[in-house]
C-alpha cells in the first residue's frame, strides 16, 4: 500500500472516528446497473451516478435481518397523547455559497437532536422536513413543533455543504436563522494497482458517513446529484478522480474482479487540502469460510458474518450470511490476520479474534438471548385488546427516568387476535412494557426479569381510559390568561413527548386520556414568570383538579449581537443564568436580535457564545417584575465589549 501524504489525515484516529460513527448506521443496499464503457475514469460532470454495482462497506450495510413472519413491524409515527399541542412555529433561512451568493436550488433539511439513552450524547435525525430553495437562496419550514434543538443542513451539487444551528422554534413565531454557508468542496484522485501494475475498470466507491449515520439518503433510490454515495471506474491506467466533495467524513473503496476489497478513510474536513490523492494496492482475494451454530451444536440459518482487518491507513472487511445448515464463506479479502464475528436477531453476538484468511473451519457459536410475551388487555373488562402498539423499556438504576426505550424495540406495532406479542433479542436485565391503544391511556406492565437460555416471562399490560387534568391559568389580579402554554411532564425534566395544550379565553385548559401517575405542570406566558406545580396526582377514571395557577409578572431581556465590524451575527447562542442556577437560551436572528422571557425576578449572567474565533462575551442583568431590559453585545476576536 502507498502512503498518501500531507495533511491528509491522522489516520489512524480518523479511521476510530469513522469506525464510532459507522457503528450506528443502518445503510439500506442499492443495486444500480452495470458500468458504462463512456464513463470510465472519473465522476460524471452533471453529478449524476455513474452506473455500477458496488458492495456497500460492511459497516453501512443492514444490520441482522428479522424473521418476517415472527418479528414486529417497527412504527416510528405516534398518536397524540392528550390534548393538543403548542402551536407550531416556521423557520425561515437562506444557503449562500463561500462568496456569500444565493444558491438556487440546494437540496435542504431540518434534522433535530434526539436523545437515545439517559445521559448520552444526542445524534441529529431527521424531522422529515425537507426543503428546495428558491432563485433567492430562500427556504421555509412550517409547522415546526416547538424546540430548542434543531439544525438545517444544506448541500448543492458543484457547490459543497453546510449546516447552521441549534434553532430555537418557538409556538406561533417565525425564527429567521443565519445563513447556511456552502464549502467548496475536495477533490481526490489517485490509481488502483494490483501488484504494482493499473487495474483498468476498478470501481471505487466514496461514502459520507455522516449523511449515512444520520439517514438522510434512501439508498433504494437511483442516487441522486449530491447522493451520500458517489462511484467512479478506472480507466487504462488505473486512474479515478471525484470532484467537489462535500466536506465531511468520508470512506474510500476499491475493488476489482478476483481482488480483495480495500477501504481508506478519505478525510474531506475544512481544514485538509482541497487536492488529495489515495493510491491502493489490491492484493489477490481470499476467503474464510466456516459455520454458525448454537448452544447444541445446531446451525443458525441467516446468521451475518463480518470479518475485518484493520491496518493503520486502510482496512478490509467482507460478510457473508450463513446457509440453512448454518455454512458462511466471506469473499474479496486480502491476505491477514481478522477479527470475525458472527450475530442473528435473537442471539448474543460471537467474535473470534486473529483468523487468518484462507481457513475454512472457523466455527461461531451464538448464545440465544431472552425475550418475553406480553398480553394486553382491559383492564375493566379482562379482554384481551388486538391491535396495539408496544416498547419494550429497560432499568435505568440512578436515572431520573429509571426506564429506558431499547433500541430496536421501541412502538412495535401488533395485530393479534389473542392480544399476545412475542418479543425476543433481549440482554438479561429489568424491563417493563409500554402499551398504546387508541382511546386508552399509555399504560405499563410490571417489572419482569429476562435472562438467556431461559423460557419468556408472560407479561400482561392492563389499559384504562386514564384520568384527566383540569385547571385555570390566572394573574395576580385574578384575570384569565388566554394563551398560555401549559405542558404535562413525567419528570422534572421537559421531553418532547410531553403533551402540551394552550389555556383557552377564559384560562381554562385540560387533558384527557393521562396514565395514572404522579406528574408536573409547567406553565408559560411570555408576559409573566414561570410556574411549575408538583406532585399531580392522576388516577383512572377520574378528573385531577391543578386549581386555579397563578402567574407573577415575569421579566424580559431583548437585545442584539454584532461582530466587529458592527454586522449583525446571527446564530449566537445567548443563555440567561439566574443567580439560583436555572438557566434559559435561545439564539440570535438574521439581524442579530434575541429575546428571553417568562423571566423571574432576580439576577441574571447573560452570556452569549458564537463562532470557535470569538470568545464568550457575559452580562450581569437584575429584573424586576414587568422589567424589560436591553443587552447587546459586540464580539471580536481578542476581546468581547458592549
Amino acid at each position: 500500500m502507498t502512503r498518501f501524504a500531507g495533511r491528509l489525515l491522522a489516520s489512524v484516529v480518523l479511521i476510530g472516528v469513522a469506525v464510532e460513527l459507522v457503528r450506528i448506521v443502518r445503510a439500506r443496499s442499492s443495486v444500480d446497473p452495470p458500468p458504462s464503457s463512456a464513463s470510465l475514469g472519473r465522476e460524471p460532470a452533471d453529478g449524476s451516478a455513474i452506473e455500477t454495482e458496488p458492495t456497500l462497506p460492511t459497516a453501512l450495510r443492514a444490520p441482522v435481518s428479522r424473521d418476517p413472519e415472527s418479528d414486529p413491524e417497527v412504527h416510528h409515527s405516534s398518536e397524540a397523547a392528550a390534548a393538543p399541542r403548542a402551536a407550531p412555529g416556521s423557520i425561515l433561512g437562506r444557503v449562500v455559497d463561500s462568496n456569500g451568493r444565493p444558491v438556487a436550488a440546494a437540496d435542504v433539511e431540518l434534522r433535530v437532536a434526539r436523545h437515545d439513552e439517559v445521559g448520552s450524547e444526542p445524534s441529529r435525525v431527521s424531522t422529515g422536513l425537507v426543503a428546495s430553495t428558491s432563485e433567492r437562496g430562500e427556504y421555509r419550514f412550517a409547522s415546526v413543533a416547538p424546540g430548542d434543538e434543531y439544525r438545517v443542513a444544506a448541500r448543492r451539487f458543484g457547490v459543497g455543504a453546510g449546516a447552521t444551528g441549534p434553532i430555537v422554534v418557538t409556538s406561533a413565531l417565525e425564527a429567521r436563522v443565519s445563513d447556511v454557508l456552502l464549502t467548496d468542496g475536495v477533490r481526490l484522485s489517485g490509481v488502483v494497482r494490483a501488484g504494482g501494475r493499473p487495474v483498468e475498470s476498478a470501481v471505487v466507491t466514496w461514502f459520507d458517513l455522516h449523511d449515512l449515520a444520520q439517514g438522510l439518503e434512501d439508498r433504494n433510490d437511483p442516487a441522486p446529484a449530491d447522493a451520500s454515495t458517489r462511484r467512479a471506474v478506472t480507466d487504462a491506467e488505473g486512474r479515478y478522480e471525484f470532484d467537489l466533495l462535500p466536506v465531511t467524513l468520508s470512506e474510500l473503496v476499491a475493488q476489482a474482479p478476483g481482488r480483495a476489497r480495500v477501504t481508506f478513510s478519505a478525510s474531506t474536513a475544512i481544514d485538509v487540502p482541497r487536492d488529495q490523492r489515495i493510491d491502493f494496492e489490491l492484493g489477490e482475494a481470499r476467503l474464510l469460510a466456516g459455520r454458525v451454530v448454537d448452544a447444541s451444536g445446531d446451525g443458525i440459518a441467516g446468521a451475518r458474518v463480518v470479518a475485518t482487518l484493520t491496518r493503520d491507513e486502510w482496512r478490509c472487511d467482507g460478510e457473508a450470511s450463513a446457509d440453512e445448515s448454518g455454512r458462511f464463506v466471506v469473499e474479496s479479502l486480502a491476505d491477514g490476520s481478522y477479527v470475525v464475528r458472527a450475530e442473528r436477531h435473537g442471539f448474543h453476538s460471537s467474535e473470534r479474534e486473529s483468523v487468518e484468511s484462507g481457513r475454512r473451519d472457523v466455527e461461531l457459536v451464538l448464545t440465544r438471548l431472552g425475550g418475553v410475551t406480553g398480553v394486553v388487555i382491559d383492564e375493566r373488562s379482562g379482554e384481551t385488546i388486538a391491535q396495539y402498539e408496544v416498547s419494550v423499556l429497560r432499568s435505568s438504576p440512578g436515572s431520573e427516568a429509571g426506564f429506558h426505550p431499547v433500541a430496536g424495540h421501541v412502538r412495535l406495532r401488533f395485530h393479534q387476535r389473542e392480544g399476545r406479542c412475542e418479543i425476543d433479542g433481549l440482554e438479561p436485565g429489568d424491563y417493563v412494557l409500554e402499551a398504546w391503544v387508541s382511546g386508552y391511556a399509555t399504560c405499563r406492565s410490571e417489572t419482569f426479569r429476562v435472562e438467556r437460555e431461559a423460557p419468556r416471562p408472560v407479561v400482561r399490560v392492563r389499559m384504562n381510559r386514564g384520568g384527566s387534568v383540569v385547571g385555570t391559568v390566572v394573574d395576580r389580579s385574578g384575570r384569565a390568561i388566554e394563551g398560555a402554554t401549559v405542558r404535562l411532564q413525567k419528570g422534572p425534566a421537559a421531553d418532547a413527548s410531553d403533551p402540551t395544550t394552550a389555556t383557552a379565553a377564559g384560562g381554562d385548559f385540560r387533558f384527557d386520556g393521562v396514565a395514572a401517575g404522579s406528574y408536573r405542570l409547567a406553565v408559560r406566558q411570555a408576559r409573566f414568570e414561570l410556574r411549575e406545580i408538583v406532585g399531580v396526582a392522576v388516577e383512572p377514571d377520574r378528573a385531577t383538579s391543578a386549581g386555579t395557577i397563578e402567574l407573577a409578572d415575569g421579566a424580559r431581556i431583548v437585545g442584539h449581537v454584532w461582530d466587529e465590524a458592527g454586522e449583525p451575527l446571527a446564530g449566537a447562542v445567548v443563555i440567561a443564568t439566574e443567580k439560583g442556577g436555572s438557566l434559559q437560551r435561545t439564539v440570535s436572528n438574521q439581524e442579530g436580535l434575541f429575546e428571553l422571557e417568562s423571566l423571574a425576578v432576580g439576577e441574571y449572567t447573560v452570556m452569549v457564545e458564537a463562532r470557535a474565533a470569538q470568545p464568550r462575551s457575559a452580562r450581569t442583568v437584575v429584573l424586576a417584575a414587568g422589567d424589560e431590559r436591553t443587552v447587546d453585545f459586540r464580539l471580536s476576536s481578542s476581546e468581547s465589549r458592549r
